[in-house]
This record gives structure tokens, C-alpha cells and sequence, in this order.
């Protein structure tokens, strides 16, 4: 299951084009942590695949890979994030 969830965050942060901080700080987290649970240094708890999840719209259902990649379909997104001249939406 915890790769599943990292395989998940990479495909949503690389389809958002945003940095592991920008979804961290969105999501609650530290960078240096979630990059920590991204590369498989340490393991994802409850509350934290939670904060992924609503950060970007999607089930814990697809984080943990019992729905495919393609079903994947965000809520609506608001609160942009305003980087470097850049509008970045997450979901809050």
C-alpha cells in the first residue's frame, strides 16, 4: 500500500506540476517529511494519506491503488497558491 500511495503522489504532483513543498505546505506537512514518505525513507500514516487526499481531490480509494490512474477526478479546485509569477490550485 505504501508505495501505491508515493506512485500516486508522484503521478498527482507531476500532473499539477507543482513541488513536493508547495503540496507539503498545502497539505500540512513538512517538505523534508513528505519527501521522506515519497521516497520510501519512512511510512505514510492515516492522517497524513487523509491531508494528500483532500489536498488533491481525490479517494483514498486511488491513493492506495484500488482504483487505476485514470479514475482520478479532482473536486473543484480553489484557493490558488501564488508562486513566482505562477497561479498554482490545490484543492483545500
Amino acid at each position: 500500500m505504501y508505495d501505491h500511495v508515493s506512485l500516486r503522489v508522484n503521478h498527482l504532483r507531476f500532473g499539477s506540476r507543482v513541488s513536493q513543498k508547495q503540496i507539503a505546505l498545502k497539505a500540512g506537512l513538512s517538505a523534508p517529511t513528505l519527501s521522506n514518505k515519497v521516497n520510501g525513507v519512512t511510512r505514510w500514516t492515516l492522517d497524513e494519506v487523509v491531508a494528500i487526499a483532500d489536498t488533491f481531490g481525490v479517494t483514498l480509494d486511488y491513493l492506495i491503488g484500488r482504483q487505476p490512474i485514470e479514475s482520478a477526478t479532482p473536486r473543484k479546485r480553489r484557493n490558488p497558491l501564488r508562486r513566482g509569477g505562477f497561479v498554482v490550485t490545490l484543492c483545500s
